[in-house]
């Protein structure tokens, strides 16, 4: 694959496990998505005209809203006292 022996790229995917190449993918999906959606449009609120901004940086920027509100849903739930392990 991609000129790399076949061993190399199994060492690769094994090294990644499960939850590493689910987020390659994502990662790559939502590339992909975001560089088909690059032409400008306007966020508007109410009645407020407030930007124009490229869908790309809209799809990343909630892309990363997104993750860190994850992580910290996530870290909170970790740290909930009474929590058996």
């Amino acid at each position: 694959m991609f000129g790399m022996g076949d061993s190399m790229t199994k060492r690769l995917w094994r090294a990644l496990g499960l939850r590493g190449t689910l987020v390659v993918f994502l990662l790559l999906l939502v590339g992909i998505v975001g560089l088909q959606n690059m032409e400008p449009f306007d966020i508007d609120f109410l009645f407020w005209d407030l930007i124009q901004v490229s869908k790309l940086y809209f799809i990343l920027a909630d892309f990363g809203l997104g993750i860190i509100a994850g992580l910290l849903i996530g870290w909170m739930l970790m740290r909930r006292p009474g929590r058996s392990e």
